[in-house]
């Protein structure tokens, strides 16, 4: 992440990205037992990391109810994200353990459609958008309200909140100043990076030392 880069560079210091890609960082809970494996590998490794003692995670938080599997492979109930919180409680309990501190990055709101290409074409050809291109607050709330209140309560992480800057008023918006937030349908531009770097610096600013 460019914008994570510059901050660390502009406070002297260096980082390490280690991607699941397509997977969870979890390991208590994942989309699959391949994914808890390899999250389990990533954990292991980035907790013998003596240098470094600050995790950044992201993820996606977009999961469907029967989305997740334990890692025996059975599907785990994530209704209300329960259990999702919880793997992601334990990762953070984990690395805790082995000596970390967190900064967890919270969730926005996905247009789940390609916004960047299909809106460009259809005002290129001077046809109207056939596709909101913003989602009600109301509606990021009843699915992220429980979820971003458990994670803004825990006193022991720092947690960016990239909604506060998607979601100014009552909308959540896939396209500010005329410009698509979103490469594709659920990855943020490279452009767009930077108007989240304040929350993402307060976050790391504000990162709470282990409860032990």
């Amino acid at each position: 992440d460019p914008v994570w880069a510059s901050i660390l560079r502009e406070r002297g210091l260096t980082g390490l990205l280690v991607p699941v890609n397509a997977c969870l960082p979890t390991v208590m809970a994942n989309i699959s037992r391949e994914c808890i494996k390899i999250a389990q590998d990533n954990l292991a490794q980035v907790s013998n990391l003596t240098r470094a003692d600050t995790v950044i995670v992201g993820l996606n938080w977009w999961h469907e109810r029967d989305g997740l599997v334990n890692e025996g492979g059975r599907t785990v109930d994530n209704s209300d994200n329960r259990a999702f919180i919880a793997a992601l409680d334990d990762l953070i309990d984990r690395l805790h353990s082995s000596g970390k501190q967190v900064v967890l990055i919270g969730p926005i709101a996905e247009p789940g459609w390609n916004i960047a290409s299909t809106l460009s074409r259809q005002l290129a050809f001077g046809h109207k958008p056939d596709r909101p291109t913003f989602l009600p607050e109301s509606d990021f709330a009843r699915a992220f309200g429980p979820p971003i209140r458990h994670f803004e309560a825990r006193g022991d992480i720092g947690f960016a909140r990239p909604d506060r800057v998607q979601c100014p008023d009552e909308r959540c918006y896939y396209v500010l100043d005329g410009r698509s937030l979103f490469s594709d349908s659920n990855h943020i531009a490279a452009a767009e990076l930077q108007r989240f770097r304040t929350v993402f610096e307060s976050a790391l600013s504000t990162k709470r030392e282990p409860q032990r």
